[in-house]
């Protein structure tokens, strides 16, 4: 008998939906011919080859990773088909996303078609499923003022009729009031404890019938509290997916305090149209694949707000409005003039309003590097590198992403150079999706030298594995294209992780006094954990700031000591010891 499903889920790999286009590209090749376990191997095998790909591929089955990339997500969202004798057809939507043309609205139109029940979720499973997921979470964080990850986890992923919703919305409501009134310890026990309760009674009749197995221990039988903390977890890594790709939409941002997701102020227009005229009603295609098929690849259905030139007129106003409010002044404003406005087609109408949002974006980096280098978002910053470091915290969605951001802040903050984070953020500033493959997380540019910075979450061997060459040769390829140019500044590479692993510290050190020209001779990188990069900008704010003759300094000092540590450990221990003491050492030198 199959397992019932009690909620609807995001597709967890790839990690982020800006990664689709390169894999959708890759697949491209093999269109035409059958999906079969040889093709996926073969497919499997390019994209572990690939510069874009940032993962790993299960050696002992690398079909079974082909077929996690692109039966999950691409196909979930009509970017693939496989319904024509099981072969590989890259459908319009997914070349329209492979050709980067206007990917938000894409996502958009993608993602309001996504229903439960469908042709791909379908039978006994999926019985008392009636919902538009995407469509009922854009309504209720109109209506709540954003949604947490935690809400998104407790309550979204676990609502699966549409009919609920009031009951859904008054529930969060109630949890909120109730976890406001706690504090510290006992808010935390608070969550947790609400958390699995609510997945308790979601799957109470697996657990009265005692019929029920945990899929990542190979089907095998689990106590309850596992069975329960397993759903749960699994319910934040959902809510986790959800949040990115519903922001690749372009309706979303997050907010800065609670880390919500809400909804972009120059979106409610759009957001109120579509929840007012879409239909809240799954489609039935019983039986009916082909004809499901049709519309979810189709990227021009459904119909959008967006395709109105009135509302495009609105939001173009309300951009303008944006920019004027942050004193930012528009080179060619006049063509935004209300007479050259209505002479444009609806095309040429998103062009200026995709224009107006690269200046938004571009105004609200500028806007935050200048109060970054006031020191005014210390604590801020502070707080987020924080939460963070807490590994029981889920507040936060995506952390890998915030980590990236709040370091390239620190930077900002900290430094008098040019701070190139390769991330890109939304209107409000807040970041969107990680660095591309193949380039560095964060390259500062200063007077006398480099550093090129990368950030990881990742732990023990697992660290070493997924950051121990990628790091060297990021740093590598920067030096080379500096040495091109005719620039022969030094360069350095900072390396920050929760932990550092000792093999991670061993492979640096090694390299550090190795002489290999892929890397641009010795590669020049210097582990740092977080809470030593903490102390470090705590160190520079006490005295009022710092400049990059400083950095410069300690940069120098920490390569010059690995000539003369006995070993890699004496040499960490004596970075780590140096760096929180790093601005009056560098001053005084």
């Amino acid at each position: 008998m199959a397992e019932a499903k009690r909620t609807w889920s995001v597709p967890t790999s790839p990690r982020s939906p800006h990664k689709l286009a390169d894999e959708l590209n890759l697949l491209s090749r093999f269109e035409g011919q059958e999906w079969s376990r040889e093709t996926q191997r073969s497919f499997a095998e390019e994209l572990g080859q690939s510069d874009f790909f940032e993962g790993s591929i299960y050696q002992r089955e690398p079909d079974f990773s082909a077929r996690d990339r692109i039966n999950r997500s691409p196909k979930t969202f009509g970017f693939v088909r496989f319904d024509h004798g099981n072969r590989i057809e890259i459908t319009d939507a997914g070349r329209q996303l492979i050709s980067n043309v206007r990917p938000t609205e894409l996502f958009l139109r993608q993602l309001i078609k996504w229903q439960y029940p469908s042709p791909k979720h379908s039978g006994a499973s999926y019985a008392g499923f009636k919902i538009k997921p995407f469509l009922e979470v854009l309504r209720l964080a109109h209506e709540l003022d954003g949604l947490t990850k935690k809400e998104i986890a407790i309550f979204c992923i676990p609502f699966i009729d549409y009919n609920n919703y009031e009951t859904i919305k008054s529930e969060i409501v109630d949890f909120r009031e109730r976890a406001a009134a706690l504090r510290g310890t006992e808010k935390k026990r608070f969550l947790t404890q609400f958390h699995l309760d609510r997945y308790r009674s979601v799957y109470y009749s697996e657990i009265e019938s005692g019929n029920f197995r945990i899929r990542e221990q190979g089907n095998t039988e689990a106590s309850i509290d596992s069975f329960i903390k397993t759903k749960a977890r699994n319910s934040v890594d959902y809510a986790d997916a959800a949040i990115r790709y519903f922001r690749a939409t372009g309706l979303f941002t997050i907010s800065s305090r609670t880390f919500r997701l809400k909804i972009l102020d120059t979106k409610q227009e759009i957001v109120e149209s579509i929840l007012e005229n879409t239909d809240r009603e799954p489609a039935l295609f019983i039986n009916n694949e082909g004809a499901f098929l049709d519309i979810m690849c189709n990227p021009s259905l459904p119909v959008l707000p967006q395709d109105d030139e009135t509302i495009l007129k609105s939001e173009i106003s309300s951009l303008l409005g944006k920019i004027a409010e942050r004193g930012h002044s528009i080179v060619g404003v006049e063509e935004f003039s209300v007479e050259n406005i209505d002479r444009l087609t609806v095309d040429q109408l998103k062009d200026k309003q995709e224009s107006l949002e690269a200046l938004l974006k571009n105004s609200s980096e500028i806007a935050q590097i200048q109060e970054l280098q006031s020191y005014d978002l210390f604590d801020d910053i502070s707080d987020v590198f924080k939460k963070i470091s807490d590994r029981k915290d889920t507040d936060i969605p995506d952390k890998p992403l915030f980590f990236e951001w709040n370091t390239w802040r620190a930077l900002n903050m900290l430094d008098d150079g040019e701070i190139k984070g390769n991330l890109s953020m939304d209107t409000e500033g807040k970041p969107l999706h990680a660095a591309t493959g193949g380039m560095p997380d964060i390259t500062c540019y200063y007077r006398d030298f480099v550093l090129v910075v990368e950030v990881t979450l990742t732990s023990g061997s697992t660290q070493f594995t997924a950051e121990g060459e990628s790091v060297p040769r990021h740093l590598g390829d920067v030096t080379r294209s500096l040495r091109a140019q005719g620039d022969n500044r030094p360069v350095f590479g900072m390396f920050v992780a929760l932990n550092l692993n000792n093999a991670t510290i061993a492979h640096f050190y090694s390299l550090r006094r190795t002489e290999i020209s892929f890397y641009g001779g010795r590669a020049k990188i210097i582990p740092i954990d977080i809470a030593t990069f903490q102390k470090m900008l705590e160190s520079a704010k006490n005295v009022g700031g710092v400049q990059s003759r400083q950095l410069y300094s300690f940069l120098q000092w920490v390569n010059e000591r690995a000539d003369t540590a006995s070993d890699e450990s004496v040499w960490y221990s004596d970075v780590s010891a140096r760096a929180r003491e790093w601005v009056s050492v560098s001053s005084g030198s």
